[in-house]
């Protein structure tokens, strides 16, 4: 996937900013947007990172349950019949 130079370079420095206040606070949990793949996984250090997708990809909204800090990142689908719909 090719992006504009300046897509890139804002997203860079868009990371940079994160990797900073990571640094500084030590989170438990990131989460954060990306441009264009969904995902996660641990650091090294036990940090876990949570990545939603873009508008409309599968991933690219999650519910957190803000006392156990999971992340669960539903279908469309799954929503819809969770809501009697």
């Amino acid at each position: 996937m090719c992006f504009p130079d300046d897509a890139l370079r804002d997203s860079g420095t868009s990371r940079a900013r994160v990797a900073k206040v990571w640094n500084i606070v030590y989170p438990e949990l990131l989460i954060h947007g990306h441009m264009h793949a969904p995902g996660g996984g641990e650091t090294e250090d036990d940090l876990r990172v949570a990545s939603l997708g873009q508008d409309w990809q599968k991933g690219d909204l999650g519910f957190l349950d803000m006392q156990t800090l999971r992340i669960e990142t539903p279908s469309l689908r799954r929503i819809r019949e969770a809501a009697g719909r």
